[in-house]
């Protein structure tokens, strides 16, 4: 991961770009997908099935980080590899 950085910019928003060459079927990012939309009411990743079909028990959290300002950030640590606002909230889920 020392040759990725994390850009912003209008076209794309937030994405990673790669620092180097890569030589052909090298590996750049291994990472297990996440199909997550943002709540629009406090900010953190949702899947849209969740979204839809369970938003009574998002409902709770969601005041609750709303009322702690608590915003998600999605920050990975960048020797664990780690978000750890994730690893709080997904064993509940």
């Amino acid at each position: 991961m020392d040759r990725i950085e994390v850009a912003t910019n209008d076209d794309f928003g937030r994405h990673i770009v790669l620092t180097g060459d890569v030589k052909a079927g090298e590996v750049v990012v291994d990472e297990f997908p996440f199909d997550l939309t943002a709540c629009k009411e406090c900010s953190w990743p949702l899947c849209e099935k969740c979204q839809e079909e369970t938003a009574i028990y998002h409902k709770s959290e969601c005041n609750v980080f709303k009322s702690a300002r608590a915003r998600f950030s999605g920050i990975i640590n960048e020797e664990s590899g780690v978000c750890t606002q994730l690893d709080c909230i997904t064993p509940l889920r």
